[in-house]
């Protein structure tokens, strides 16, 4: 959470979120008879990347994100230079640390840890390798030295791996290397040509590896009398990747990045296309939206307020170039909280909810809070085209239960707190699905 309230607040004590991740190499380490490392990626590698992923495509499109693009067209170069220049925008953010995996000196796969939280001590997780390799340990290998490299370097506590629950290569390969299925949710993110689709999230933590960490496992699945590995010994600054481009399209491909990327920003200060101003009705409630210029102010203004429920994943908000939306709850007199739908990506269908009450409000105020929620999350269906609205709210809380039901949200499951970086605790998840038959998504 990144507002007020003491009950689903970030772990004291730890890095602000938001620093910067060095980029690294990892390895070299010998696997079933292959070196492998993992690097960052550079304009280069496209030719490599295209021919797998063109040859791996029915193994890899069910599961990947959803693009208007063709299959074909989301390989050009044009998309790889794109690709490599935003990871290393969320590099330089402190977003992500997405790298390449080589295997004797060519590119095979890519794997990447995103939603990264110092602050809560979790990341996200995710993989694809060459299909000639599937089975060998060289992917568990690869990814054992960037989890390995969270855990030692970055000061990460949990890594979770969310997998489609049709996939079940990925779930095998998780259960193998030593993740645990946590939950299971109705509706995670668009893949394929799919709206939404249910996810299993699959997680280690930190105490469950023992010395030599997550590469010792991987290694062990071909020689069990694999040494344990020092990761700070495999570990060395990446060099290189501000190098101007050498290539003319290339040099226009980062052009053209540069340039969209000064729209998002423009598109991020302006108002999103929700309503200014809602009446919610039979509750006396008024909802007037913030905006994008006037939000610190008004934050400095309001009155102390509880986080009743908030995003499933936390870091999540680094994950679109779309604004927030938020709406102040009026009463007669004064502000009684706040709405706000966050982490909103509109390409992709899906929002997070975000509620927060002055702690003086009572049940009633909760039950009316909650309708003005379902206010604002009707319209954003609509005007938005969101496809899946999820919040998250402690499982002891009883006054958040209250308000997400008045929202019109629906229970889905419970998790450990820690999987969607929350300190402590269990946490239910509640949403809006199109995976659910929920007419208003």
């Amino acid at each position: 959470m990144r507002h007020a309230g003491d009950r689903m607040t970030a772990v004291d004590g730890a890095t602000p979120r938001g620093a910067s991740l060095t980029p690294v190499v990892l390895g070299p380490v010998v696997a079933a008879g292959h070196t492998v490392v993992v690097r960052p990626a550079r304009f280069d590698d496209h030719p490599r990347w295209r021919e797998i992923r063109l040859r791996d495509r029915a193994m890899i499109e069910p599961f990947w994100a959803r693009s208007p693009l063709t299959w074909d067209a989301r390989h050009r170069r044009n998309e790889w230079v794109r690709e490599v220049l935003a990871s290393r925008r969320h590099m330089a953010s402190g977003r992500a640390l997405p790298c390449v995996i080589e295997v004797d000196g060519d590119l095979v796969g890519q794997c990447a840890l995103t939603a990264v939280d110092i602050s809560t001590a979790t990341a996200e997780l995710g993989v694809w390798i060459d299909s000639r390799l599937a089975r060998s340990g060289v992917a568990t290998v690869a990814v054992g030295m960037l989890v390995d490299h969270a855990f030692r370097r970055m000061g990460i506590r949990r890594v979770v791996a969310p997998a489609a629950t049709d996939n079940v290569a990925a779930a095998r390969a998780s259960a193998r290397a030593g993740f645990h299925r946590e939950a299971t949710l109705a509706g995670w993110a668009p893949t394929g040509g799919h709206d939404v689709v249910a996810h299993d999230l699959w997680v280690l933590d930190h105490d469950d590896l023992g010395p030599g960490g997550l590469t010792t496992v991987g290694l062990r699945m071909t020689d069990p009398t694999a040494d344990p590995v020092d990761i700070d010994a495999l570990t060395r600054p990446a060099r290189g990747l501000t190098a101007l481009p050498h290539r003319h399209d290339d040099a226009v491909a980062v052009a053209r990045y540069a340039v969209g990327r000064a729209r998002t920003r423009v598109r991020r200060i302006a108002p999103p296309p929700m309503p200014a101003d809602l009446d919610v009705a039979g509750t006396g409630l008024r909802l007037r939206r913030r905006g994008v210029l006037t939000r610190p102010l008004r934050a400095w203004r309001s009155p102390a307020l509880d986080d009743l429920c908030g995003p499933i994943r936390p870091g999540a908000w680094f994950d679109t170039d779309d604004a927030d939306v938020d709406y102040d709850v009026r009463d007669a007199h004064s502000t009684i909280g706040r709405i706000s739908l966050v982490g909103v990506n509109r390409s992709q269908g899906f929002a997070e909810l975000a509620v927060y009450a002055d702690r003086g409000t009572t049940s009633t105020s909760d039950r009316s809070l909650g309708q003005a929620a379902r206010e604002v999350l009707d319209q954003a269906a609509g005007t938005l085209s969101l496809r899946r609205i999820s919040t998250a709210v402690v499982s002891t809380d009883v006054r958040a239960a209250r308000l997400v039901q008045a929202a019109g949200m629906r229970y889905e499951t419970s998790l450990d707190g820690a999987a969607c970086g929350r300190p402590v605790g269990t946490v239910e998840v509640w949403g809006l699905s199109a995976t659910t038959g929920d007419e208003r998504v």
